[in-house]
């Protein structure tokens, strides 16, 4: 069973725990799909409420805590997420993705037309992969960080990390 928080500045849980795979994929269609731009990346928020979904779980079953990201945190909440996993030594796996030059922020193409993330003044806004945080996430925690250049390489990656979490009994 797997559950999916999206997160920008603000997390949002689109999926409860599910078997059902389908259903993921709908929510990640429909985060590719919306046109709405999201400011900002609050990464110790995202990992408290994943924290809350998996205690409201019913099932008392090992959880795994995946989180994909560029490593771009602008929050605040960092250090009190870390301390709640790793004070209930609970392991948070980091899968990096993103260039490591500044690169601009695309929008969804309207009619074809490529555009890009502006701020209020016009400016392009960048981002730019962060490795040492969620390095630090990981070490943290206890987890794997794992680097994915391309994306081509993150399911293998996944993998990589649910592999070495299964207990075979």
């Amino acid at each position: 069973r797997v559950a999916l928080l999206g997160f920008a500045d603000s997390s949002l849980v689109l999926s409860y725990p599910t078997a059902d795979m389908g259903s993921l994929f709908f929510y990640l269609d429909w985060i590719d799909e919306e046109a709405s731009p999201l400011f900002g990346t609050n990464m110790g928020g995202a990992l408290i409420s994943a924290l809350a979904v998996a205690r409201k779980d019913q099932r008392k079953t090992r959880k795994l805590f995946l989180l994909i990201s560029d490593g771009e945190d602008h929050g605040a909440e960092l250090n009190r997420a870390l301390d709640a996993f790793r004070s209930q030594r609970i392991q948070v796996h980091c899968v990096g993705v993103g260039s490591d030059a500044p690169v601009p922020i695309p929008l969804r193409p309207i009619e074809s037309q490529e555009s890009f993330l502006l701020d209020d003044e016009g400016r392009l806004i960048r981002t730019r992969f962060s490795e040492s945080t969620l390095r630090r996430i990981a070490e943290t925690t206890g987890g794997r960080y794992v680097r994915s250049s391309s994306g081509s390489e993150m399911a293998a990656a996944i993998n990589t990390i649910v592999r070495s979490e299964r207990k075979l009994v």
